[in-house]
């Protein structure tokens, strides 16, 4: 009998410690298993903490379920942020907090992973999103990195990994990559998406977007139906938003929220830049970079390059479209639309006229028009305080022309990147139409002589 005591004794001793290795091997893997990330169990308490973790999980869009949380890394030691970086940091943690449905909108692990562009070397990652300086700063990520091709990985530009459905194969390049995106003010990035894409010379987007407001939205459906997208004004275009978002069809990434491109509650990005202080924060990485990484990457005068790179992009876009385009208007009136484009933007003074007729307009060809934008953009650059004025004024004569009924609308499509990245949800500009420092410019922004 004692021998049988001993015996179970020890059996239960070795059973003992066989169920705790098992318990300690399973937390391990928990732990630290890459392919699938854990679920934080009370995942806005952690976000206080700075020790955010996150992966994608599509599947679970409802606000039952609890977001998937990736880390902070604290790169902001070795990039020297500022109190403001921390501040808009801070202002989406804040935010996501309090959300019972953690923001994830439509989109999905596939189309998240496709928008990362990643610096293996240099363990960059960013999320580039339309409308918010994203074509500057991937050439800028191509002029950091090193000659080998293999160091730069975009899959929003090359479209790699096709299968991918989520990030977990992103895990370990997130956890230990200094993570950046760039925000701007919803109102305005659907305004600068509406003058590039609808308003100015754009071919493309008149025979797919434009086409289907007027088919779908404006006739219904009545024959015969157009082909020709041009001439899409922006209280039509704003329709097509509040209905693209509440139905889901026919959306563009060009005017789709920023957090659905970026996920910001899901993931917690170590720099936050902004449009509105664009070259500062981009002057900002870029120091941090060459410093970092001993390199000396420098660009000139941000706004010259941009206004001058602009003018020869739109420039190109009308010659090239240019068959396209005049099966629908005159070469003249593209003209104009491009002239006007740049006054819109702030490029061009709006007391520049357009220095040809409609006849003469046909023999210009693409060198001569850009000289002539050189000269007249190096001329309205004197005084760049009234260029940022023609930018408020026509944003403000486009927005005074949507219906109130359809401002408030809009405004609960943009109220979450709102919230998230410190904006107005209800500027007053914009919605308040008796305000007496707003006032309409009697310049015609958008009169086309068709």
């Amino acid at each position: 009998m004692r021998g049988f005591r001993i015996t179970l004794r020890t059996t239960l001793g070795i059973s003992f410690l066989v169920l705790i290795w098992l318990v300690v091997l399973h937390v391990g893997n928990f732990l630290s298993r890459p392919d699938r990330l854990r679920r934080m169990p009370h995942w806005s308490n952690f976000g206080r903490t700075g020790e955010r973790m996150v992966v994608d999980e599509p599947l679970l869009n409802t606000a039952t379920e609890p977001p998937l949380i990736l880390g902070r890394n604290f790169h902001h030691m070795q990039y020297g942020l500022s109190e403001e970086h921390e501040k808009r940091r801070n202002t989406i943690e804040r935010v996501c907090d309090k959300s019972t449905h953690g923001y994830y909108g439509r989109s999905d692990g596939s189309k998240l992973a496709k928008k990362l562009v990643i610096d293996h070397r240099h363990r960059i990652v960013y999320c580039a999103v339309q409308k918010t300086g994203s074509t500057f700063l991937r050439s800028l990520l191509g002029i950091v990195k090193t000659s080998e091709k293999s160091d730069l990985d975009s899959r929003w530009i090359h479209n790699k990994r096709k299968n991918m459905t989520d990030l977990t194969n992103f895990h370990y390049i997130l956890t230990k990559s200094c993570k950046m995106m760039f925000t701007r003010d919803p109102y305005q990035r659907l305004f600068s998406g509406y003058v590039d894409k609808l308003f100015t010379v754009n071919t493309m987007y008149w025979k797919t977007t434009g086409t289907y407001i007027k088919n779908k939205l404006l006739n219904r459906d009545q024959e015969p139906q157009t082909h020709c997208g041009h001439g899409i004004t922006f209280p039509q275009f704003i329709n097509y938003i509040i209905e693209s978002e509440k139905t889901g069809v026919h959306t563009d990434p060009h005017f789709t929220p920023i957090y659905e491109h970026c996920r910001p509650c899901q993931i917690s990005y170590d720099f936050i830049g902004k449009m509105e202080t664009f070259t500062n924060d981009s002057l900002t990485l870029l120091n941090a970079w060459n410093k970092l990484y001993g390199i000396n990457v420098t660009y000139d005068d941000f706004e010259a390059e941009t206004a001058l790179s602009r003018a020869i992009g739109h420039t190109g876009r009308l010659y090239n479209m240019r068959n396209g385009l005049e099966k629908c208007i005159s070469f003249y009136s593209g003209m104009q639309r491009i002239w006007k484009d740049l006054q819109i933007r702030g490029i061009l003074t709006k007391r520049a006229k357009l220095p040809f007729t409609e006849s003469e307009a046909n023999n210009v060809n693409r060198t001569q028009l850009v000289d002539i934008l050189t000269k007249a953009i190096q001329k309205s650059s004197m005084d760049r305080t009234a260029l940022r004025q023609q930018q408020t004024e026509a944003m403000i004569q486009a927005y005074r022309q949507v219906p109130v009924k359809d401002l408030l609308r809009l405004r609960e499509v943009v109220r979450p990147d709102c919230e998230l990245f410190g904006y107005e949800v209800a500027p007053n500009y914009i919605f308040n139409r008796r305000d007496s420092s707003h006032k309409l410019s009697s310049f015609k922004y958008f009169k086309i002589d068709e």
